[in-house]
């Protein structure tokens, strides 16, 4: 397999599927290829290329996580703190005092489904205000309903878990989470290509645009005014960067050290200083469905990794 046949068998799926792009990494003992086939927009001639930047949708949230992470490991948060400790301001529902961070960590919080992500009686699309002020927002109307179970009774995968989480480290820096993840992990791993938002400049061709298949046909969509609930889904990143700097890290490639927590003072703190993993619990009866495996312990993000792929 070389760079070459890479492209030719991702170009044979797209045209198979009417895809309007594709692209892939694929790392083997050492080994990177990267490929992308077609075009920026369905209709448009302009092609998509290598470094154009993808939205990474639900990776997104092991970027929060990790940054979460980080914050246990400063003794800035506990995996026990409770949503009452950091938002106190907000009339949470009285099911909701108690969620933990670890709860939202691991699906576990009775936060919504993905179909439910939006609660009623809000036009989402016609938000004002910054990103922080609109996932404030989105916090009143989601943390002041009841959860749809019993926080730590069983498993359901959310994205709303993910905007919380993001809100909480909004909460503790006062900083959007945007600002913090540039500073907490895009500038120490030289990930100078990561960006958040739509992928295109509105009405422009200069990225690729988001689609959708609507009626059996591949439809264009404006993202512009989406919501900007970026800490679950909302990172763009070129394939190659993600591809190497993720794909090679701690589960994937054994020859990256595992980090493993150590209690200190009742945080845990991190065994490895260039590595951030959160290791999910061997507890089998509080593991996430397969359907939906935990996001938040599969990302080991080391500096020499991001920068090799950003200076290729």
């Amino acid at each position: 397999m070389n760079e070459r046949k890479l492209a030719e068998v991702l170009e044979a799926l797209r045209t198979k599927h009417d895809l309007p792009a594709l692209g892939a990494s694929v790392i083997n003992r050492g080994q990177t290829l990267t490929a992308v086939t077609g075009f920026r927009k369905a209709g448009d001639p302009t092609r998509a290329t290598l470094r154009d930047k993808f939205h990474l949708g639900s990776c997104t949230k092991t970027m929060t996580a990790t940054m979460i992470a980080l914050q246990v490991e400063q003794g800035k948060l506990r995996w026990a703190t409770s949503l009452s400790e950091i938002f106190p301001d907000i009339a949470l529902h009285s099911d909701c005092k108690a969620i933990t961070i670890e709860q939202l960590l691991r699906h576990r919080a009775g936060m919504p489904s993905p179909e439910r992500s939006y609660p009623a009686g809000v036009n989402w699309y016609s938000l004002s205000g910054s990103p922080r002020q609109q996932r404030r927002q989105y916090l009143q109307a989601v943390l002041t309903r009841q959860p749809d179970f019993v926080p730590g009774q069983r498993a359901q995968y959310s994205n709303t878990g993910y905007v919380v989480l993001g809100a909480v480290l909004e909460q503790l820096h006062q900083q959007d989470w945007e600002q913090l993840a540039r500073r907490m992990l895009f500038e120490p791993l030289g990930m100078r290509s990561a960006g958040f938002g739509p992928m295109a400049s509105a009405g422009k061709v200069n990225q690729p645009w988001q689609h959708r298949v609507v009626d059996g046909r591949m439809s264009t969509m404006d993202f512009q005014n989406s919501p900007r609930f970026e800490p679950w889904r909302g990172l763009k990143l070129t394939s190659f960067v993600w591809g190497l700097g993720s794909l090679r890290s701690g589960r994937h490639n054994p020859t990256v050290p595992k980090a493993t927590p150590q209690s200190t003072s009742g945080s845990q703190r991190f065994a490895s200083p260039s590595v951030v993993e959160v290791k999910e619990r061997s507890d089998r009866t509080q593991q996430a469905p397969s359907r939906y495996p935990n996001r938040y312990n599969t990302l080991a993000v080391r500096r020499s990794l991001y920068a090799k792929a950003e200076e290729c």
